[in-house]
């Protein structure tokens, strides 16, 4: 190799080193940020120059609509969303992670108006086993229906769920239960889903919630 090949070289490589720990330090900002709830800050990091440049649109997009809906910025957050549902520069299942995430946010809100338009935007993924149990889980929450506690079970008994779909599934057994009063069946389902999620989830705290309620109820 010649000495100006090395140099190229040499340098080809303190460029990715540098850009690398730049990268870094950006995600860095942009959580601490968040974790310290300087919303703007997440907004802004997530906005520069060099994050464009160094991530994806779907990570700089995700710090943004969270600091956005924690910031309680109704106008941005609600311009993001629909942006991410249908934005082409994202994997299809980066999409439903999106539309999922947020839809199970607002299901654990009872808040009908987005739920409504991300059911939508769930139907139109043609993911026949995601609309489903989202499907059920919106008559539930938002029609009070009790009565598909057994066509659920079956949905899990075929082995088709897994993970925090699974999780959604029991949740949704459980909160018929809980309609129906039979709080010793509605606290078995929601501690049963809690192993489908992560501890320190959205899903997990509200599982817990109603769990600890459903036991008060026991006592």
């Amino acid at each position: 190799m010649s000495s100006v090949s090395f140099y190229i070289l040499a340098g080809m490589l303190l460029v990715v080193a540098v850009l690398q720990i730049v990268k870094q330090r950006i995600y860095k900002k942009m959580q601490s940020a968040l974790d310290s709830g300087d919303y703007d800050g997440v907004i802004t990091a997530a906005g520069s120059f060099f994050a464009k440049y160094l991530y994806r649109p779907y990570v700089l997009d995700l710090f943004q609509i969270r600091a956005y809906y924690l910031k309680k910025d109704v106008e941005n957050f609600e311009t993001l969303l629909r942006k991410m549902v249908v934005n082409d520069a994202y994997k299809p299942a980066e999409r439903k992670e999106v539309m999922e995430l947020y839809y199970h946010t607002f299901l654990f809100k009872e808040n009908q108006k987005y739920c409504d338009e991300l059911l939508e935007a769930i139907k139109q993924t043609k993911d026949e086993k995601m609309i489903a149990y989202d499907g059920k889980l919106y008559e539930i929450v938002f029609q009070d229906h009790t009565d598909m506690i057994e066509e659920m079970e079956e949905m899990i008994n075929s082995k088709k769920y897994y993970g925090i779909p699974l999780g959604m599934i029991l949740y949704g057994i459980a909160l018929q239960y809980e309609k129906l009063a039979d709080y010793e069946q509605a606290e078995v389902n929601f501690r049963t889903s809690l192993s489908c999620f992560y501890p320190d989830s959205i899903y997990a705290e509200a599982a817990r919630m109603h769990m600890n309620a459903a036991e008060d109820h026991l006592q």
